[in-house]
């Protein structure tokens, strides 16, 4: 009986054991993904704006305002990538006279921050026509936290990504933009994300364009396409104006 007893509390420390370990290994591997975000590519970057650091850093937060501001566009960067990454697009929003607030997630995570646009637009109450929107897991949190919000603001703009959030009987405007070589955005719950976005949504796809493309950044999709790089940013922030200005 002894003997039993004593298997029995063998077996469940190794049982133990093991679990400890598997969930070490995977909140490692986890820690490690997480701390190793996609870069920013500072050359693309300085290529395709000379001025790319032109934006004022407000804590967490850079700021690229325009000289008279038609709308105000608070952004999700997407998961593990450098907000850096985003700079060009903003600036090229901004030039389309679209005030652009560029959040700086922690750990390059918007998981970690879904509330990030809390207070912001209390500081520029110039601006009564407010967007929120994000790339991929960016635009996922921006869409979760229009569930509770959907009364501060006009619309929403994904770029490469999809709701899960039902914001159907929302009087929102939704731009939602991704490529059609897009090889990361999953497509199925895209479709399903589309069931739960206000009647009227505008969808636009870019021939030839990709995940990866709405920043300047490495580790994703890209290379060999139709589009450069520029030009789906550029198409991005026609897009986006064309969408405010309706």
């Amino acid at each position: 009986m002894a003997a039993t007893s004593k298997k029995r509390r063998k077996g469940l420390r190794i049982t133990l054991i093991s679990i400890l370990l598997v969930f070490t290994l995977l909140t490692g591997g986890v820690l490690v993904v997480m701390l190793n975000p996609c870069p920013a590519d500072q050359s693309a970057i300085e290529s395709f704006l000379p001025e790319a650091a032109d934006g004022v850093t407000d804590g967490s937060y850079t700021v690229f305002a325009p000289d008279d501001p038609v709308a105000g566009f608070i952004f999700y960067p997407g998961a593990r990538v450098e907000h850096e990454a985003y700079i060009p697009l903003m600036q090229a929003c901004a030039a389309k006279d679209i005030l652009c607030i560029l959040v700086e997630m922690p750990m390059d995570f918007p998981l970690l921050w879904g509330n990030a646009a809390d207070g912001l637009q209390d500081k520029y109450p110039e601006i009564d026509q407010w967007y929120i929107g994000g790339h991929s897991l960016g635009g996922y949190m921006a869409a979760g936290y229009l569930g509770d919000h959907a009364d501060d603001y006009v619309g929403l703009i994904l770029m490469a990504s999809y709701t899960e959030t039902d914001l159907s009987g929302t009087g929102l405007d939704v731009l939602t933009i991704y490529g059609s070589e897009d090889s990361v955005l999953n497509k199925e719950r895209y479709e399903k994300g589309l069931t739960l976005l206000p009647e009227g949504y505008t969808e636009i796809v870019i021939d030839g364009g990709c995940h990866a493309y709405f920043g300047m950044y490495t580790g994703q999709d890209g290379g060999d396409l139709p589009v450069t790089n520029a030009e789906q940013l550029l198409m991005t922030a026609d897009a986006i104006r064309t969408f405010v200005e309706k």
